[in-house]
């Protein structure tokens, strides 16, 4: 019982250094995109849940069609301000995303100089102003329209 009682503080030690490291990543993270915006596109973070899409010219451009298409067919014109697409890629067909979001070209690649794996497409959930998703997507992964979440 003694053993336990002196192994108490080490482990509430560990559980909290651990919590203030994944605080410390989203705050980082939220910094870093926020930054990102306002210098490049002159726009800040939303305080209502948003969905980012990046489209880098970086990638496989198969993966970039197949999710491209799968946003296409689910984005519809009153969901507008939940996404923003940001894209430096000239060769895929936006469809009707051009219309049915918030669309920005990026004329001076400035994505690939943003500090996250930016390849492929890849999708940033911020919620409160905060960053709380950054997932890039892979041949291997389920569909990007199974991580948004209107509600």
């Amino acid at each position: 019982m003694k053993a336990y009682l002196k192994l108490t503080p080490l482990l509430l030690i560990i559980i909290l250094s651990c919590k203030s490291e994944s605080t410390y990543d989203v705050l980082k993270q939220t910094k870093l995109f926020s930054d990102f915006l306002v210098e490049n596109f002159n726009i800040t973070l939303s305080k209502n849940k948003h969905y980012y899409i990046l489209v880098s010219s970086f990638g496989c451009f198969g993966c970039k069609e197949k999710n491209i298409r799968e946003l296409d067919s689910f984005i519809k014109k009153e969901e507008k301000n939940n996404f923003t697409i940001i894209s430096n890629d000239d060769v895929i067909n936006y469809g009707n995303l051009i219309y049915n979001t918030n669309f920005y070209k990026d004329s001076k690649y400035s994505l690939e100089k943003l500090k996250f794996n930016v390849a492929n497409v890849t999708l940033i959930e911020v919620k409160d102003k905060k960053v709380t998703l950054v997932k890039t997507f892979n041949p291997e992964d389920p569909p990007i329209t199974d991580f948004i979440n209107l509600d």
